[in-house]
């Protein structure tokens, strides 16, 4: 468990032993308890909480955390042949960048963003041929296609997890997959560039 907000002297467990048939609530944590009022001013960061909150993990290194994100954003081994196809077609592309722009355009413009989070799928990414042949898919579904197209022209392609409102100040959160709320794509060679907020933006007009 992880306590933000709060100096680490200040919160100490509470061990009590009572007979399970005694009707009484539990003691209240320290952390819980009220406290003086918290004065919230206008226009902060969207990234700044005022409040002291909890967190609690069974990771213990941000490198567990990105070992369990690696696991779920494998390429297949196969891919449909309408995908090889249409790589092969983004492989006659001279320019690399163009390469990379074109396959954007298409999860753009011809990939809806839509997902459908119910049990697996609300952190694993779908398969990247099922994603291009229905044409919809949300950002882990976009952004694994994405990198297995690019991984396919020769880039080096990979998702990357992220937080859409604390930003910069994940690194001080207790390592925790649930401490991401979105993914974008990276790509290192030849082209070094991220992607992000690109794919999940249908207009052409924002770029």
């Amino acid at each position: 468990m992880f306590i933000h907000g709060l100096k680490t002297a200040e919160a100490r467990p509470i061990v009590e032993s009572f007979p399970m048939a005694a009707a009484r609530p539990l003691p209240m944590p320290p952390f819980c308890r009220p406290t003086s009022k918290a004065t919230v001013e206008d226009g902060v960061p969207i990234w700044f909480n005022p409040f002291p909150w909890v967190q609690c993990s069974e990771y213990d290194s941000w490198a567990e955390v990105a070992q369990w994100a690696i696991k779920l954003y494998q390429a297949p081994t196969e891919l449909a042949p309408s995908l090889r196809q249409k790589i092969e077609q983004w492989r006659t592309i001279e320019e690399p960048e163009f390469q990379v722009l074109a396959v954007l355009r298409l999860l753009q413009d011809e990939v809806r963003y839509l997902g459908i989070e119910f049990g697996p799928n609300s952190h694993r990414p779908s398969d990247p041929s099922k994603v291009f042949e229905r044409r919809f898919g949300d950002c882990k579904d976009k952004t694994l296609l994405f990198c297995v197209i690019l991984n396919n022209l020769g880039f080096e392609a990979s998702p990357v997890l992220l937080n859409s409102s604390a930003w910069h100040t994940v690194g001080d959160w207790h390592p925790s997959p649930y401490a991401f709320d979105h993914v974008c794509s990276t790509v290192t060679s030849p082209c070094p560039l991220r992607v992000c907020r690109s794919i999940r933006c249908p207009a052409r007009a924002r770029h």
